[in-house]
């Protein structure tokens, strides 16, 4: 077992290392690089997976009719469990960017607990750095009986009237490891 893991590492870290794809993302003047090992997700796929989120919240809030108006800009995996996607959303001037955060990490926590209420979690609000810009955090670790652990990050910042969501998903710690770099070795015209 820990042979396999060393493996793992030793193709996380090589394959960072040995290139990848450059995007750079007008929008935000934000530049990254995604490593050959993630696949890039379909937008068909990525619509899809959207529909069923959008169905997900009108389970928990009947007669509520949800509109999802957020744009993709990135969406990779790296296996079934393990992504990272980005999204941006117009943000209209009179609402508070702080508040709104708020209530998206209710309406995601109320979602899932509809569908699973047995489910133990916990949740944690922050503040990152990434390239000297300060990001608001939501973090929900679930704490399963079983071996799969998942943990579901967004990094929320607004820039001018633009709100910029980058989220992760993952039950492995090696390849949650490769999208915290991916995202901490990004960069930001300032």
């Amino acid at each position: 077992m820990k042979i396999t893991k060393f493996i793992l590492l030793f193709y996380i870290f090589v394959g960072c290392n040995s290139g990848g794809k450059s995007i750079q993302v007008s929008e935000f003047d934000w530049m990254l690089t995604i490593p050959k090992v993630l696949k890039e997700i379909p937008v068909k796929t990525t619509a899809l997976r959207q529909e069923g989120g959008i169905r997900m919240i009108e389970d928990a809030y009947p007669g509520e009719k949800i509109k999802i108006i957020a744009e993709p800009i990135i969406n990779y995996s790296y296996g079934t469990y393990n992504k990272i996607s980005a999204q941006y959303t117009n943000f209209e001037s009179n609402k508070d960017f702080l508040l709104e955060f708020e209530r998206a990490n209710e309406i995601l926590i109320n979602s899932i607990l509809n569908r699973k209420p047995e489910l133990k979690y916990t949740t944690e609000v922050g503040t990152i750095k990434i390239d000297n810009l300060e990001f608001k955090t939501f973090e929900l670790n679930t704490l399963n009986n079983t071996d799969n652990q998942y943990k579901f990050s967004v990094y929320s910042r607004m820039f001018g009237n633009k709100k910029l969501d980058i989220i992760i998903l993952s039950d492995d710690e090696q390849k949650r490891d490769l999208f915290e770099r991916i995202l901490k070795n990004s960069k930001f015209k300032n």
